[in-house]
């Protein structure tokens, strides 16, 4: 009987085609694709329908066909909002499967998991394991649960880092690093990159952290003096206050507070 293996590892690219990478293989290289082939499972006409990325991946994740895990196209059709397109949301959050994770099955077991910006998996319902994004496309972007074809970049639009050129991608080179201190003993000597990355315009959630002087108040959010909303404050204790989807475009911004129903004490803005 073959030992069970400690450890388990599931890799998936999205889009790639097995013709091709067969073809690569053929032709040499890919050691790293050889290698995960030859010791452990591939397949390369697993499929379902329909064949696009969000019900293709929950499938393989909860090894459930698109009508039992409950995420059955690109996009969603929420409960009590029209039909039209621009208010649908790309299935790319985990609140809409009806199927259990391989991740959340482990998990109840008590093992634990790292999940890295595996589609549609976000957020995490693990009490042991670690999830790293998972709601977008890229590792710097989220689909869920905004509207239509909107995405909103956390970091920057730089996916890809390369030391060589790459479409829509940032290209950086390592130098001889300095200042790194108790690294384990017998490694190369260590490399660092500086990458730079420039923040674009796009939608992002602005958040202000404020306390009511006493009782119900109300005031505006002020975006280089124009109204963009308002935030309610009943406590006396600091809470938080989300504008969600807010428009930014490029270059700097002011923020403020406009006058409203009653005074409040302002601690800060998150964006």
């Amino acid at each position: 009987m073959a030992p069970k293996a400690k450890r388990a590892a599931l890799i998936g690219f999205d889009c790639l085609v097995p013709k091709r990478l067969q073809k690569l293989l053929k032709e040499g290289g890919l050691d790293n694709f050889r290698r995960f082939i030859k010791e452990g499972s591939y397949i390369s006409e697993g499929f379902n329908l329909p064949t696009v990325t969000p019900p293709s991946w929950a499938t393989i994740c909860t090894g459930a066909y698109p009508r039992t895990h409950g995420v059955e196209d690109y996009y969603y059709y929420h409960e009590g909002r029209p039909l039209d397109h621009k208010y649908t949301t790309q299935a790319f959050g985990s609140d809409i499967l009806t199927a259990q994770t391989i991740w959340d099955s482990w998990d109840k077991t008590g093992k634990k998991c790292l999940v890295v910006n595996y589609p549609m998996a976000w957020p995490s319902h693990m009490q042991h394991g670690v999830m790293v994004e998972g709601c977008g496309l890229s590792p710097a972007e989220t689909r869920w649960p905004l509207y239509g074809n909107e995405h909103k970049e956390y970091l920057a639009s730089e996916s890809v880092i390369s030391t060589e050129v790459y479409p829509f991608g940032c290209r950086g080179k390592f130098d001889d690093a300095e200042g790194w201190k108790n690294l384990p003993e017998g490694l190369d000597e260590p490399l660092d990159m500086t990458v730079k990355m420039d923040f674009r315009e796009g939608f992002y959630d602005i958040a202000v952290i404020q306390a009511s002087l006493g009782g119900h108040k109300e005031n505006q959010v002020l975006l280089d003096g124009v109204n963009i909303g308002t935030v309610i404050t009943e406590e006396t204790t600091f809470g938080k206050s989300v504008l969600e989807h807010i428009f930014l475009s490029a270059g700097s911004h002011t923020l403020g507070i406009g006058t409203g129903w009653g005074y409040i004490r302002v601690d800060r803005f998150e964006l």
